[in-house]
């Protein structure tokens, strides 16, 4: 049996591939535009891992939708929303220790092993999953 519009919110309950490929077929440019107006300002990187982790989320939560066709666009649609804002807005922490790391390792190309002024012998940049240290 071929996914069709009738039968893909069923076969996509039922983990049947051909369903999943369907909806990405069918709601990409969907899924793309309301990331791209919530997520332009950062990058192309977080429009796609945005679209990316919104498939995911439909193929691992299908079980979970509960109506008709004409609604599987809003339920994907709401996804695309949440998980776009909150790839906006947990990355700005994490976009500003990075931003500080690579400011600091320009420092460090720059003044070379110098130990005078600002470049400190040892700076310690705490990222959300790791620490870095830098030494010059």
């Amino acid at each position: 049996m071929r996914c069709s519009a009738e039968n893909f919110i069923s076969r996509l309950q039922n983990q049947k591939e051909d369903a999943l490929e369907y909806v990405i077929e069918q709601y990409s440019g969907f899924v793309n535009a309301i990331a791209y107006k919530i997520l332009s300002g950062i990058n192309k990187d977080s429009i796609d891992d945005c679209v990316n982790d919104v498939f995911l989320a439909i193929w691992q939560n299908a079980k979970q939708f509960k109506g008709e066709p004409e609604d599987f666009k809003k339920w994907i649609g709401m996804l695309t929303k949440y998980k776009a804002i909150a790839l906006l807005y947990r990355p700005l922490n994490q976009r500003l220790h990075c931003s500080c790391y690579l400011f600091l390792l320009g420092l460090r190309a720059r003044y070379g092993n110098k130990r005078d002024g600002f470049c400190d012998n040892s700076i310690k940049l705490r990222l959300p999953t790791e620490s870095v240290n830098i030494h010059n």
